[in-house]
């Protein structure tokens, strides 16, 4: 009998600690689901080592959206709208861009556009930090960085 309060106060005690820890593991998905770099509009604010100049319109500078259920990117070159497939290695960070296609309206200043997408057959691997996501080439130079879009 006397070994029986000690032997329920362990049982008790370990019960409690299981569940707390149960709730920071949950606390600790939550905030990896929330900062995924999955279906956030991002939009392009350095493009080979050069703030993406300013427009009149939000909608003449690149943006990217990934869709993780399908690994599909869809989003703005500055003029046309594309889409393409993607592989992404969340390990390693590397990813592969597949059969990008895109509209082709004519635009007065297709520049960006053209370095762009240009630029997105270089990419080996991306990572996110806090608000921003850069796009990284194979000797590992920043070659895009993108914030998170407002809305």
């Amino acid at each position: 009998m006397k070994y029986i309060i000690p032997l329920l106060l362990a049982v008790f005690t370990l019960t409690a600690c299981e569940s707390d820890s149960n709730q920071i593991e949950d606390q600790n998905h939550q905030t990896e689901v929330t900062t995924s770099f999955f279906e956030i509009n991002w939009i392009l604010i350095e493009l080979n080592g050069e703030p993406v100049p300013e427009t009149e319109t939000v909608e003449s500078i690149p943006t990217i959206q990934f869709d993780e259920s399908e690994n599909r990117l869809y989003g703005r070159g500055g003029c046309n709208q594309y889409n393409g497939g993607f592989e992404y290695d969340s390990e390693t960070g590397e990813v592969e861009f597949t059969q990008i296609a895109a509209t082709k309206m004519a635009c007065p200043d297709m520049k960006i556009e053209n370095l762009y997408f240009e630029m997105l057959g270089d990419v080996n691997r991306m990572e996110q930090s806090s608000q921003l996501l850069n796009f990284f080439n194979d000797s590992g130079e920043t070659i895009a960085l993108f914030e998170v879009m407002e809305n």
